[in-house]
């Protein structure tokens, strides 16, 4: 809860500020094939500590990604290496062939984690820059 209830580290996401059943309510026992999708948890492997979260929507053939790192473990590459095992497991989904995500425009860590992993911008609106990637399909 302490990096999720930083309101100014948090200010360019939309989860924020809850108490602990509010998080429990909005984080638990999600299909990730919803409409509302879920989150999964980013775990330090050295501590066990919760340093992170990343979003998925799935409804193929596009995915919703979106992701968060703990200021404390912020610039530190755990944002790319918990995104890139995402982007690793999705690839591997028969239905899904472009990963999608959208950001505040002055949100420029996650823009250039985005560009680095090799997303594309596609539009921009007052709110938000869209980006994608297309995923290799292998061919049988």
């Amino acid at each position: 809860m302490a990096y999720r209830n930083d309101l100014v580290w948090m200010r360019y996401q939309g989860l924020k500020g809850l108490d602990r059943q509010g998080y429990i309510d909005q984080l638990m026992g999600h299909d990730f094939r919803s409409q509302t999708g879920g989150q999964l948890a980013v775990i330090d492997r050295a501590s066990g500590w919760l340093i992170g979260d990343l979003y998925l929507r799935i409804t193929p053939p596009d995915c919703l990604i979106g992701f968060t790192v703990s200021p404390i473990y912020a610039r530190q590459g755990y944002g790319f290496e918990a995104v890139s095992g995402l982007i690793e497991a999705l690839s591997q989904l028969p239905d899904i062939t472009v990963m999608k995500a959208d950001v505040d425009p002055g949100n420029l860590a996650s823009i250039g984690l985005l560009r680095k992993l090799g997303f594309a911008q596609t539009r921009a609106d007052d709110d938000s820059l869209y980006f994608e990637l297309t995923v290799a399909v292998a061919l049988s």
